[in-house]
C-alpha cells in the first residue's frame, strides 16, 4: 500500500533535489500530482487533466514502472482523452513476462500514439535545442 508521505511514494533523491530548486524559481514549471488510482487521468476532471488542459498541454510522455499496469492505464486514458501519447519504452518496466511490455509497445506504436526509446529521445530533443 502507498501512503502519502511514506517513503515509497516519494520522488527519487536526484528528482526531489532538482524540484526543490525549480520552486525557488520565479516561473515554476515542475507541479507534483498525486494519483490515487493506476491512472491519474481516469476522469474527465482530475487534478492532472485539470492542469494539463490550464497549461495547454497536449502531448504526454509515458515512462515508469507496470508496463502493463500504471503505465497503460495511464496512456490509454489519455489517448481516450485525446491527448498525443508517447510512450517512452526504455523508461518501462515491469516483472511481468518480457511478452507483456512488447504487448504494450506494439499496440501503442500501431494505435494509441507512439513509441521511442531513450536514446533515440534525447537525441530527438538534443537536435531539437541545436536548431
Amino acid at each position: 500500500m502507498q501512503i502519502k508521505g511514506t517513503w515509497n511514494v516519494g520522488l527519487p533523491p536526484d528528482f526531489e533535489r532538482a524540484y526543490e530548486e525549480g520552486q525557488s524559481l520565479r516561473d515554476k514549471s515542475d507541479v507534483i500530482i498525486r494519483k490515487n488510482r493506476m491512472s491519474g487521468l481516469w476522469a474527465e476532471e482530475t487534478k492532472l487533466v485539470d492542469h494539463m488542459k490550464r497549461e495547454g498541454i497536449r502531448t504526454v510522455m509515458f515512462a515508469g514502472t507496470k508496463t502493463d499496469m500504471c503505465v497503460m492505464a495511464g496512456l490509454l486514458d489519455a489517448w481516450h482523452s485525446d491527448f498525443d501519447v508517447l510512450l517512452l519504452k526504455g523508461a518501462c518496466g515491469t516483472k511481468s513476462p518480457d511478452y507483456v511490455s512488447k504487448s504494450v509497445e506494439f499496440n501503442c506504436a500501431r494505435i494509441w500514439g507512439f513509441v521511442s526509446d531513450s536514446k533515440s529521445f534525447e537525441q530527438a530533443i538534443d537536435n531539437m535545442l541545436d536548431e
